[in-house]
């Protein structure tokens, strides 16, 4: 069932090297949708664990303010600074240093913040084929959320295992489930190999499972929503897990064969040059 609701709001996760990703994929929402898009970044300063840790900044929020507001004056960013918050609980669990950087871990905060009933995920190696609301109108007022399942885990994680770089949140029901909650505070206790995910599906009680376009882990498609530039598998003509992200530009084109962001591109390379960032989307020195 769908409902229509003209204001999307869409929540990141990362550090200030992220940002890259994070405004490709923004990048991306507003290109095909013209009403009003809320976003909510998350970041936190984590240069203690490593110095590479450090938080989007507020001239980065810059970037993305300008972008958004030339498609819709309406449109809004937040930066939320977690600091405090993960230091004081996770920063020194055992799932602080994983496989998976600490930003994986802030979006388990997001009820403890100022955030709308209904919001949408989107890991920031993730780019939007097709106008984001198809995904964000389906109603999930019965769900805690809604996501796809993994394609790569159901190789050694089990059939049902989800993928959480999409996940259409009702943050009511988190609330009131304790859902991130009681992840939270399993992860300062437990080691778990996909700490977030593993932990949130513990506790979950009501997911809605969605169609793989919504969180397409292959080849795109005609219906693809969300493309999600995550690993891969290759069987021919030998076996590799393959990695690439949408800002690796020439394995984009000549790997994946995917060259529907290059305006995209162009658009990302115009920003950051006005800003005098480098490609990266860090300010040059």
């Amino acid at each position: 069932m769908i409902i229509m609701n003209n204001i999307i709001n869409i929540t990141y996760s990362g550090n200030n090297t992220a940002f890259r990703g994070i405004l490709h994929s923004i990048l991306s929402t507003i290109k095909l949708y013209n009403n009003v898009i809320n976003y909510y970044i998350i970041t936190a300063d984590v240069t203690d664990f490593k110095s590479s840790y450090a938080p989007i900044n507020e001239k980065q929020i810059q970037v993305i303010r300008k972008a958004i507001k030339e498609v819709n004056p309406e449109n809004e960013v937040y930066l939320f600074d977690l600091t405090k918050q993960y230091h004081d609980t996770l920063r020194f669990s055992k799932n602080n240093a994983t496989e998976y950087t600490p930003y994986t871990l802030l979006r388990l905060y997001l009820d403890t913040l100022p955030v709308p009933d209904k919001l949408l995920y989107l890991d920031y190696d993730t780019m939007v084929c097709r106008p984001i609301d198809e995904l964000f109108n389906i109603n999930i007022d019965s769900y805690e959320f809604a996501a796809s399942l993994d394609y790569m885990g159901r190789f050694w994680m089990g059939p049902n295992y989800i993928n959480a770089g999409v996940l259409l949140l009702n943050m009511k029901k988190i609330k009131e489930t304790k859902v991130f909650e009681n992840a939270r505070n399993i992860l300062m206790k437990k080691w778990f190999k996909m700490p977030d995910q593993s932990a949130i599906r513990k506790y979950v009680k009501d997911i809605l499972i969605l169609e793989d376009r919504f969180n397409e882990q292959r080849s795109i498609k005609p219906k693809t929503v969300v493309k999600h530039f995550n690993k891969g598998i290759k069987w021919f003509p030998f076996f590799h897990i393959y990695n690439y992200k949408q800002w690796q530009i020439d394995d984009v084109h000549k790997k994946l064969k995917i060259f529907m962001f290059d305006d995209i591109y162009d658009q990302y390379k115009k920003l950051i040059e006005e800003f005098n960032f480098n490609i990266n989307g860090l300010p040059k020195e």
